[in-house]
Formats: C-alpha cells, structure tokens, sequence
C-alpha cells in the first residue's frame, strides 16, 4: 500500500514508489493557471450559441407575457399614485394589476412556461407559476393583504368544491389559480394528507414544501398554519428510514485487489477488440452497474445490452456471480437492442436504478415500430443460483411500460391514453428516482427530435405527468444520402435532488423540473459546439445545493446553473444580458474530458474535479473559477488513459485508467492516497467506469469488472 504523503519531494517518492508497485511511470504535476489557451469568458456570454432548438412555452404566450406586463405597468402606477397620497387611484390600480396577474393563472395550466429573458433573445424561459409567485413576493405588506382580500371569495368557493369530491386535481388547481390566499395553503396542506394516508411519503413531504412556500406568500401572521405544516413534516420524517451508513470509500487511504478480472458476455467488446482503434469512452453500448442491496451480504447489478447478471458481495469485497435474467424474457413484447446502432457518441450508456431492493431498467431501443422498455425487477433472493438456460428465474417483473403500454405481471396490457399520441417513442438512459416518481426522459422522433421528461409511479408505474421540454436535432456529421439512415442518437442521463430534476437533452437545451407534478421552473438553450469538434463525456450532470454543473455533451462549455426558480421580472440589453440562473461564468471546457465532481464547499459552486489533460499529459485537475488556479493531479503514463468517469466525494477521487486505479486525496492538493493494478488488464480495452459502496470499490469496463477494498 502506498500511504497518503506530503510535499514536493514526497511526490517524486510516491512516483517511485507507484512504479515499483506495478504502476505506469507517473510524471511530476504542478498548478498553473486554468485553461491558459482558452479565452475567459464573462458572466452570460459564451460566444455564439449556434442554437435553433425550440423551447415549449405556453399557447398564447404573448397574450399572458402581454397581461403579466400590463399588470407590471399598473401595479408601478398603482405605487405612484400611492407616493403622492391618492389611495383611491391606488387601490383601483392594484385591483387591475392583481386582475391581469391571476387572469394568466386561471387560463393556464401546471406546465406553462413563458419567455423570461429581457433583452429578446428568447434563449430562457420560467414557470408560470414562478414567475407569478416572484411577483408576489416582492409585494408590500399593505399590497399582499389586498391580494388576498381580493381574491378570498373565489379561492374560498373553490377550496369548498374541491373538499367536497375530495378530487386532487381540483385541490392542486386551487392552489395553482390562487397563490397567497388561505385556500392555496388549506388546499396544499389537504393534498400531503392524501398522500400520507396513501403511504406516499415523499409525495406528502413535497406538498408540506409546497405549503410552506404558499404561507410565505401570505400577509397575515401564519404561525399557526407553519406549526401545522411543520408537525405534519416532523411526523413523515420520523416514519421515514434513517439514511445510509457513512461509507469507507469517502475517507479512505488504501485500495487493495478483491477480485478480477471478471469476465462479462458482450458481443459488442469483442467487436470493438477486434477495431484498429479502442471505442471511445463516449461510443458504444456501455454496460451499467449498481448496488441493490449495500452493506455486508450487499447485491450487485450489471446491465449489459442484453442481460442482467447479478453479483454477491463478500465482507472483503470479493464479487460472487449468483443469477442472471434477460429483461426481454420478462416481458410479452418483443423488445430488441442492436448494439451496433449505437456505436456513435455518445452512445448508449445502461444506467440501471436500486430502488428497495429492486431495479429500474431502460432496456431496448424503439425501432420499425417497436418501442423500447422502462421495467422495475424484483432479483431472487438467494445464493447460488443456477446461470443455465431453463433454471429457476432469477428475477420477476414488478411492472413495466412499453412504448404507451403498461404492462403489469398476470394481467393483460393496459393503454396509456396520455402517451398515445407520441409516435415513436423511445425511454433515454438515465432515468431517475425523485420523490414517489420514476422520471424519465423519452425522445420522440419525427421531423425533429421532440424531447419529454414522463413520470410513472415508482412502486405501481402508473403514468403521473409529461412534459415536453425541447424540439430540436442532434449534432451529427452531413453524411450525404446516407444521413437519412444514420441511426438516431441518445440523450443524457437525468440528475436529480430535493424534489427537482434537471434533464440536459443533447439537444441544446437545459431544463429544471418539479418531480412531484411536472411543473417547470426553467430552461434555456446552449451554446453548441461545430458537429466534428470533441464533447464532454456523457454522464450524469452534478447536482448540487447552489448549482448544476454541467457540460452538456453537445457543447464545448462548462455551465453552472442556479436550481432556483428565474426572476421572470429580470431585464437585460443585448450587450448585457441578464441571466439569473447562471451561478458563475460559462466556461471553456478546454483540456477537460469528463466531470467528476462539484464542490465541496458551500458558496464555491464554480470548483470542479475533471479528468483531462494538461498540454501532453494526461491527468486529474480541480478547476475553480476562470483566471484562478488550476491543480493537476500526477500525469499519466505515455500509454495511459482514462476508460471511463471517476468518482468523488468530498475528501477523495476515484479514477480508472486503462491500467489501474487511482485514489487521490482531494484535500490534501489531490496527493496520491493510493494505486491498485488492474489485475490481467489488457491496455487496450480495460479500466472503465468507477463505483462504490460501503468499503467496496468496482470497476466496470466493457467485457469485466474488478473489485477493490477500501480501508
């Protein structure tokens, strides 16, 4: 083992000591300046977008931004007239502004989105809903209380039809047509209570946020009202499992060889050994893994494009192989994946979910008029079970949607009518756990790509909201008459956090949503890089507290994101564009390759560990903000290189390469902690992405996996 060292010359001792232990020759790094050969850019402006995306807003957009502007207008002469001691003309000024105002609420619905950018340029849109709340906000005490006298009848009347039926969707109107008011919050309050009596905990915590939120945009003292919420919010959390153990991996020092190589099928790996050149980390069908069940006797899940194959995990990390399933053979549907469509970035990465014990799997893709698989699984419990054709099945189907169908084990095939006029629909990876939803992203193509965010009930795959997020076409080369045929590209995984998902769509567009209802908070499009320059490694964006990071595959900048709702009031010129949502400067994504990590420190949301290059070399760098400092890790060997996305926490970085691992301590100025061989590592295809649980370290490339025990 190789102990965590400090100083310049415990570098070169490290490096020795790396290369006597088996490692590739490590070269001395150093700090310098970030990305010196790229330009800095200043807040808002990243260059030429070179974007024609279309981002959805709502039908009669320029009539309600027309009406919420009129209100604007008469509320500032509303405040005038007030200054200059004529009440009367005030008050009747605010009645029209309030009137415009929540005119625009009651002709919309839960996913309107308007344009929000000042200057024009239509490249950044909000929620409606956002956008009125803000408003709200910003009013006087004096001002909010005639907001809710105005409407209180109204809002009343309708909270009493909706308790009546005891009808949710009209409990959720009453709070999306009459913020600020009594009923919003009774109405919200009243669907946790639905939902906790369901069991739908997360759902109900999502509410009490929600209600929380509506009191804050009340004028009167609501104490009360926030003691309710708060004993309500109290209760759930207590009901609710207490959070994993602390993990080894997040501190650890020392890596030592558990088990490896272990061989995985794939036709696909024997394909690209065959290729003068290795795939790609971005090509190709990548095969995915997750842990199922953690801790001692903990599961492991590996999807590769046409299998499941599931492993034990011994108290020294050892993997044991114990059953496998082919997700098709659950299924009445024919569902088939080629993995040779998917050879061009970025791929088609298989990112399975463990949800209680069970997996969420996209598996297939949608072609001639077949439509590819979102499922949840059950594994078998148990050791031992046999691997051959015939025996006891290692996995039952828990529910699944095919296409616009839902498909439910001992029962017939049922419609889904909310998704039965999207032609061609096909579920991304990456989908996402958030709340009591499975959210999805699913892609509809036509003459352009249409991108959905589509939600199902994670425990019954009920259909619960879409939205459609973008419309737009992927970055492919002109290949002449062939292009037509060119097989269709993926978008990228979802990330998600706190009741928000953030969906990027290799499309040139961003978008922030609510998991509970599908409720937009924001989007915006991006900057877009030429069709043959290189892209960001596809991965999960960072989702963070204060920002998503973000390096969308199809652009050649880094972007922090505000997951906060816009300031729909904000306002700009075309020389200085105003927007809200971006935490930091755009920056060049320069000599990096792959994110790895955000910050780790609150109010540093601009600090990023990527894997990159520095000049000639190979190596780990934590970049901060544009014109600071950037630290490099120790260079890779000549014939070195990263296969696939690292891994971070706030005191450590995982990183494969074609050779090894790399443990580097992240805040000791990512001093090398440790390195372990990869055991019968072939340069040419081994090393892959890197995962985690508890004390145990995976790797997993193309066609084996290795595993590691930290200490």
């Amino acid at each position: 083992m190789i102990g965590p060292l400090a100083g310049a010359g415990a570098r070169l001792l490290l490096a020795t000591a790396a290369l006597a232990a088996g490692s590739p020759t490590l070269h001395a790094a150093r700090v310098q300046d970030d990305d010196a050969t790229a330009p800095v850019l200043p807040r808002g402006s990243e260059g030429p977008l070179a974007n024609n995306a279309f981002l959805p807003v709502v039908a009669g957009e320029d009539r309600i931004a027309a009406e919420l502007r009129a209100g604007d207008e008469a509320l500032e002469r509303a405040r005038r007239e007030a200054t200059a001691g004529n009440e009367r003309d005030a008050e009747r000024r605010r009645v029209e502004a309030f009137e415009a105002w929540r005119e625009t609420l009651a002709a919309s619905d839960a996913f309107a989105s308007i344009w929000s950018d000042g200057d024009g340029a239509r490249r950044l849109t909000t929620g409606l809903f956002h956008a009125l709340a803000g408003r709200l906000a910003r009013l006087t005490d004096e001002e909010r209380a005639q907001w809710s006298t105005r409407f209180f009848a109204p809002s009343q009347a309708a909270l009493a039809r909706a308790r009546a039926s005891i009808d949710t969707a009209a409990l959720a109107r009453v709070a999306w047509e009459f913020p600020g008011t009594d009923a919003a919050v009774t109405a919200t309050v009243l669907l946790a209570d639905l939902d906790a009596e369901r069991g739908r905990r997360a759902s109900a915590l999502a509410w009490l946020e929600r209600a929380s939120d509506a009191v804050e945009l009340q004028s009167r003292d609501a104490s009360t009202a926030r003691a309710a919420i708060d004993a309500r919010r109290d209760a759930l959390r207590a009901a609710t499992n207490a959070g994993p153990a602390p993990e080894a991996w997040r501190t650890a020092t020392e890596l030592s060889a558990a088990s490896g190589p272990i061989e995985i099928p794939n036709e696909l790996a024997l394909f690209s050994n065959r290729r003068a050149r290795p795939l790609d980390p971005s090509e190709g069908a990548r095969p995915g893994l997750v842990f199922y069940r953690s801790g001692p006797g903990g599961r492991v899940a590996v999807q590769t494009w046409d299998r499941v194959l599931l492993y034990s995990v011994a108290a020294d990390s050892k993997l044991e192989a114990v059953g496998r399933f082919d997700p098709p053979a659950l299924l009445s549907f024919d569902i088939e994946f080629d993995p040779f469509e998917s050879m061009r970035a970025p791929g088609w990465p298989f990112l399975p979910l463990a949800d209680d014990g069970d997996l969420i799997l996209v598996h297939g893709r949608s072609s001639h008029g077949r439509g590819n698989a979102l499922l949840r699984v059950r594994p078998a419990d148990g050791r031992g079970l046999s691997l051959v054709s015939g025996a006891a099945p290692s996995a039952t189907l828990e529910w699944a949607v095919v296409g616009a169908m839902l498909v439910r084990p001992n029962a017939p095939a049922t419609a889904i009518p909310e998704l039965a006029d999207l032609v061609d629909l096909e579920y991304q990876p990456g989908p996402v756990l958030s709340g009591d939803h499975v959210v999805a992203q699913a892609r509809e193509e036509g003459g352009e790509t249409r991108a959905w965010l589509v939600a199902f009930d994670r425990a019954t795959g009920a259909f619960a909201w879409k939205l459609l997020i973008a419309t737009g076409s992927d970055l492919v080369p002109d290949l002449g008459r062939g292009s037509a045929g060119a097989p269709r590209l993926s978008a990228e995984p979802l990330a998600a956090r706190d009741g928000l998902v953030f969906a990027g769509t290799n499309l040139g567009i961003g978008a922030l949503v609510e998991s509970l209802d599908g409720r937009p908070v924001w989007s915006v499009r991006t900057r877009r890089r030429a069709v043959d320059d290189a892209g960001w490694l596809p991965s999960r964006p960072l989702f963070g507290a204060e920002a998503v990071l973000w390096g969308p595959f199809d652009s050649d900048r880094l972007y922090a994101l505000r997951p906060t709702p816009v300031d729909a009031t904000a306002s700009g010129t075309s020389a200085a564009p105003r927007l809200p949502i971006f935490a930091g400067p755009v920056r060049s994504r320069g000599e990096s390759t792959a994110l790895v990590s955000g910050p780790r420190a609150a109010g540093d949301a601009l600090t990023a560990v990527v894997q990159g290059r520095s000049g000639r070399e190979r190596t780990v760098s934590v970049r901060g903000a544009p014109g600071s400092a950037r630290l490099d890790a120790l260079y890779l060997g000549p014939d070195e290189d990263f296969r696939g996305r690292g891994l971070a926490s706030d005191e450590r970085v995982l990183c494969s390469t074609n050779r090894g691992v790399y443990l580097f301590d992240r805040t000791r100025d990512l001093y090398l902690a440790d390195y372990a061989a990869l055991a019968g590592a072939d340069p040419k295809t081994s090393g892959g992405d890197v995962y985690a649980d508890a004390s145990t370290v995976i790797v997993l490339g193309r066609d084996g996996l290795w595993s590691f025990r930290a200490r």
